[in-house]
């Protein structure tokens, strides 16, 4: 009694880390679930058409993913669909039972996720590459669990890099997108080869302290595993997977993939990065053969620099002619800076010795549009109802910047409209912008007076999961 007990200690040591802890959601929800041979798939509200789909996808990557990894689930798998964020994301979980959980809301149109021609199958076969992988239980492990349950599981204490890059890597290679087709994903990938600023095995081993930070994990480990399936076969990754699947202690990944290649992730990994640095210097060498035109470099606080706009004559005092762009470099407050630009006589523009200004706090990503007045018009996340944190509109006057962390004057245009990217009219009477509801996002149309939006209707209809991006005025305000 007292070593299973101590057993049951040691395996709740272990695991209890990567356990996800989740908030709750609205009461008042009701709920519907459609279940399918492998999966029951639980969701509220209209989402109908989306859990028949993704029961579709579900089905589809069982059926590719099982062989190819080596391991059938030990049960169904429960999935559910939620449309609390504005975030395109997804997790997953085999304790205490097999679990996924799916925000349907699709990815931005420059985000790394976007390559996608089905988001949910490719959402899908990320998360259900992360049960197959970690509910793959065999040996000692195995005859643990049936003692006390399903509490031991030597695949779910992997690094994460190997967690999230072999989910990346099948994503990719199972779907007509994927991160590993995305051009973005290559451009991360080849700044840091051509750069010499590669990251080292065990700084992406353990918790990330540079761009793109926890994209890090998925960024090399998908290059990485998509490279030695490439050199030995995915039969590599499939019996490295069994091996360690029935580790006692669950800390020998080195040894299970020696057994698989013959060498060590260790030793893979320079090869690797040796290799890479000759593809990206050979695409490198052919791009300079038919010159480069480069531009100047005005930020340097590193992270994101996102949708920069100039701020117009007499919007803000001090602030004409500067660039007002979101800044979220992990130091400072995230929100819009503005930063001031001046040429030098020769023309030239030098933003090095410029200090950037922080005007609005922002939370997620944000999109600005200035009125004649002066006034802004920006998205902010915020929370509705209590519960969600959701894009809504904002309107600061003019000169209502934030001055010393106090802020004066934004006034709340939406409510729970999950509203973004919105672009105002010449004449300032209109504005168009984006909303998101059931994975699927509308171009809508409003008037805009006395800082209220009115006559609020959909511009375009959208089919069901259709997504449009980033609407504009044309510029003599007729369309």
């Amino acid at each position: 009694m007292r070593v299973r007990f101590l057993l049951f200690v040691i395996a709740l040591f272990i695991l209890w880390p990567v356990v996800p802890v989740r908030a709750a959601n609205n009461p008042r929800l009701k709920y519907k679930s459609i279940q399918s041979d492998h999966f029951n798939v639980t969701y509220y509200g209209d989402m109908d058409a989306i859990a028949r789909q993704v029961v579709s996808c579900a089905e589809h990557a069982n059926q590719t993913l099982a062989p190819l990894l080596g391991w059938s689930a030990s049960e169904k798998t429960e999935i559910l669909l939620t449309d609390s964020s504005d975030d395109a994301n997804g997790s997953a979980t085999p304790l205490p039972y097999n679990k996924i959980e799916l925000l349907i809301t699709a990815p931005d149109d420059l985000s790394p996720l976007g390559d996608v021609d089905d988001w949910y199958l490719e959402l899908v076969t990320h998360e259900y590459t992360h049960i197959l992988h970690t509910d793959a239980v065999r040996g000692f492990p195995a005859a643990l669990n049936a003692i006390l349950g399903k509490t031991f599981v030597p695949n779910q204490v992997q690094p994460r890099w190997l967690l999230e890059g072999l989910a990346v890597f099948e994503e990719s290679s199972h779907t007509t997108g994927g991160r590993l087709r995305s051009s973005t994903w290559n451009m991360y990938m080849r700044t840091d080869v051509l750069e010499n600023n590669v990251a080292t095995l065990d700084q992406f081993s353990n918790v990330p302290r540079r761009f793109p930070q926890g994209n890090l994990w998925y960024l090399y480990g998908s290059y990485f595993l998509k490279w030695i399936a490439e050199t030995y076969g995915t039969s590599a990754i499939r019996n490295m997977i069994s091996e360690h699947s029935s580790a006692i202690i669950p800390i020998g990944i080195n040894r299970s993939m020696r057994r698989s290649t013959g060498r060590t992730f260790e030793e893979l990994y320079p090869v690797w990065v040796q290799s890479m640095q000759r593809a990206y210097e050979a695409d490198a060498n052919e791009v300079r053969t038919h010159g480069l035109r480069e531009g100047v470099r005005l930020t340097f606080h590193g992270q994101t620099a996102y949708k920069p706009r100039w701020v117009p004559k007499g919007a803000w005092n001090g602030a004409e002619g500067s660039l007002l762009y979101h800044r979220d470099d992990g130091h400072s407050t995230q929100g819009l800076y503005t930063l001031p630009l001046e040429r030098h006589k020769d023309g030239s523009i030098s933003a090095e010795a410029q200090k950037s200004t922080l005007r609005v706090r922002t939370v997620g990503q944000t999109t600005t549009a200035f009125l004649p007045d002066g006034s802004l018009l920006f998205n902010s996340v915020d929370i509705y109802d209590n519960l969600w944190a959701y894009n809504d509109l904002f309107l600061l006057g003019p000169n209502s910047i934030e001055q010393r962390g106090i802020e004066r004057h934004r006034k709340r245009l939406t409510n729970g409209f999950r509203a973004r990217e919105a672009d105002v009219s010449r004449d300032g009477r209109h504005v168009v912008f984006v909303t998101n509801h059931h994975g699927t996002s509308y171009l809508q149309t409003a008037d805009l007076a006395d800082g209220t939006i009115k006559n609020v209707h959909v511009l375009v209809p959208s089919k069901p999961l259709e997504q449009v991006f980033a609407p504009r005025w044309s510029p003599d305000g007729a369309s």
